[in-house]
């Protein structure tokens, strides 16, 4: 839908629907004798429609300033900054600006700027979405002789799943690892009218002993190794939870059933593996940049998840210096499983919030599959939604790689020791 007429449906919208609620507001007698202090004027539904599509298009102009100005993302929280302080400002002319105003009018005036706001901040979001397209650039795959391997964990969510199905679509045998057998049915179920199959592994990859078993049942059956390797399982849980082993759930099935997983498997020559993590960029707060060297470090809850992130990302700096191509993805916002575990109530207060960052699983799969199999990308590396990025020092750093490495040790040695 283009600009101009998006803007004009939703302009027309908040018109019609401020001019409905002046309207019934002057039939209970609200705005009876009052005018504006300006011209002496009394007010009429025209003027309220009129000042309302002014000021959604006026809000839309304003966001295109500022991404132009700003870039997407720093343009629409600058937006929306400007936006509050722009309705809270607002509420000045009917407390101000009328002569004889009661109570009645200067509320109903106030409740159409509100919705006026709101009308161009949802205009503007639909209008200044980014498409991230990236993965669905044409690309040169590499060559892979024979029948073509992959391995996906976390193949019955939603990122993995969708990975799974786009690898299949391009001759692929994957080897997928989840825990939904009904998720599980409905892919292989799909892969049969796809080139390539899916043979899906049930595990609970929360479990290290778990995880290198499946690891090894998969690399008995393909001794010579595979040719992709995707680690999409992941959680989030907000309050600690402990697994049998002893380790945090997040750091568990987020960071360490990937580092137990991927040492047990084999990788053709030329064989990439991708890490779906959280790194979007190397402008990384400076409270997530944590040192991760003892078990401590790693804390419980929101902060355990975080902190798998970063280990991620250390991990797969760590590969790539060991001379894996490998690929550390940021996949961003995406509509899956991942918040399960949150309040139903808190999903649905995030859910307006992430809406204009939020992508579909199989864009995600678009990007890695283009990491996995792009010929002309390099050697390893780390991606987001709009491409190759350079990390920064934190996770650059050999000697933050190394204590991160032994930390793994540690937390294996204890998984390992557990009954």
């Amino acid at each position: 839908m283009s600009i101009v007429r998006t803007s004009s449906i939703i302009a027309l919208i908040t018109s019609a629907g401020n001019a409905a609620l002046f309207g019934l507001s002057s039939a209970a007698g609200s705005f009876d004798g009052v005018t504006a202090a300006q011209n002496g004027e009394s007010l009429n539904a025209g003027i309220v429609a009129v000042a309302s599509a002014v000021g959604v298009c006026g809000l839309i102009g304003l966001r295109l300033v500022l991404a132009r100005w700003r870039g997407a993302t720093r343009g629409r929280r600058s937006f929306l900054v400007a936006a509050a302080v722009i309705l809270v400002i607002s509420f000045a002319s009917p407390v101000g600006g009328l002569d004889d105003g009661t109570a009645g009018a200067i509320l109903t005036l106030m409740a159409t700027h509100v919705t006026t706001v709101l009308g161009g901040v949802v205009a503007a979001e639909r209008i200044t979405k980014p498409m991230w397209d990236w993965g669905r650039e044409a690309f040169e795959p590499r060559q892979i002789d024979g029948l073509p391997t992959a391995v996906v964990t976390g193949a019955t969510g939603g990122i993995g799943g969708a990975v799974s199905l786009a690898l299949a679509e391009r001759g692929f045998v994957v080897e997928g690892v989840g825990r939904s057998v009904r998720v599980a049915m409905e892919l292989e179920r799909q892969a049969t009218t796809r080139p390539g199959a899916i043979r899906v592994h049930r595990a609970d990859l929360s479990s290290m002993r778990e995880s290198a078993r499946v690891a090894r049942d998969i690399t008995a059956k393909h001794p010579d190794g595979v040719d992709v390797v995707v680690h999409a399982v992941g959680t989030l849980e907000p309050q600690s939870s402990t697994t049998a082993e002893g380790i945090d759930a997040n750091i568990a099935t987020s960071w360490l059933t990937r580092v137990q997983f991927q040492r047990q498997l084999r990788l053709r020559p030329g064989g990439r593996i991708v890490n779906v993590a959280a790194a979007e960029s190397a402008d990384a707060p400076p409270r997530l940049l944590a040192d991760l060297r003892v078990p401590e470090d790693l804390g419980s809850g929101f902060t355990a998840h975080g902190r798998a992130q970063l280990a991620n990302d250390l991990w797969v700096a760590g590969l790539q210096r060991d001379g894996a191509a490998a690929f550390g993805y940021g996949p961003g916002s995406v509509d899956t499983g991942i918040r399960r575990e949150l309040p139903a109530i808190l999903r649905r207060l995030m859910a307006p919030l992430f809406w204009w960052s939020t992508r579909r699983p199989d864009d995600a799969a678009a990007d890695i599959v283009r990491l996995a199999l792009d010929a002309r990308l390099p050697a390893g590396g780390f991606a987001s939604r709009d491409g190759l990025f350079e990390h920064n020092e934190h996770v650059r750093s050999a000697e933050r790689q190394a204590e991160l490495q032994s930390l793994a040790e540690t937390l294996l040695n204890r998984a390992s020791s557990a009954r």
